[in-house]
């Protein structure tokens, strides 16, 4: 049993709410930590944090997102007791503001009487709803549509979407079907991720170590210029 077995079930779940679910979200602001789920509806954002067993780890890991979402989940795999949650679990739920999922992986293919359709994911307790979450804005702004590429939730083989990845992406498109053009052209005119004062400097020097494979560079009367290599675009 994986976290990520957990991610359909949920996608679905959120998905018949109205959310757009996106997995692995790395956000700006909030060092290198990564949110299994990040699902938006309108402006409301909600997280959820997936484990194979309820405990502190989790908890903790889902109060790290306070500030980041109008409301946090916790998601586990249904137990098999009935009453399983500890007097003290449900007490950290409560003042911790969190909500709690259960999601039932059980196999069902051999069970003819079962409905395909009805809903693996039960709702434990709901999570309070948030509206002083400031940088869930931050997280809406920073989410693009590449981010519906990641890997399943929960995975643990890599291949979420960074924000360089974005970025690069940005400065390919931008850079289809042009001439040479100069980094501080592409950082006026490209959202980035980089947050020095002088974004066109940390561009010029992603752009000219990592990615030569598809991007070429050429000193004209002194400047330097950047433009898709044949082929590559």
């Amino acid at each position: 049993m994986k976290e990520s077995d957990m991610y359909p079930y949920l996608k679905k779940y959120f998905e018949g709410k109205g959310y757009t679910v996106y997995p692995e979200i790395e956000p700006p602001g909030n060092g290198t930590k990564r949110a299994d789920i990040v699902a938006i509806k309108d402006q409301e954002v909600v997280i959820i944090e997936m484990k194979v067993g309820f405990g502190l780890t989790v908890i903790q890991q889902a109060c790290d997102w306070k500030g980041y979402a109008n409301q946090i989940y916790i998601a586990i795999p249904k137990p098999k007791k009935r009453n399983w949650m500890p007097p003290i679990g449900s007490k950290l739920l409560a003042s911790e503001k969190l909500g709690l999922l259960e999601v039932d992986l059980k196999d069902y293919s051999n069970f003819a009487y079962v409905d395909v359709n009805f809903s693996r994911v039960r709702e434990v307790n709901k999570a309070p709803y948030q509206p002083e979450a400031s940088s869930a804005i931050s997280i809406i702004k920073f989410i693009t549509p590449y981010h519906l590429e990641g890997p399943n939730g929960g995975s643990q083989t890599g291949g979420h979407i960074s924000g360089y990845q974005v970025t690069m992406r940005r400065v390919k498109e931008f850079l289809t079907d042009r001439d040479w053009t100069t980094a501080k052209e592409i950082a006026d005119n490209v959202e980035t991720h980089y947050y020095a004062q002088d974004k066109s400097a940390s561009l010029k020097q992603s752009l000219l170590k990592w990615e030569s494979e598809w991007c070429e560079y050429k000193v004209i009367k002194g400047r330097g210029y950047f433009r898709i290599k044949s082929g590559q675009s």
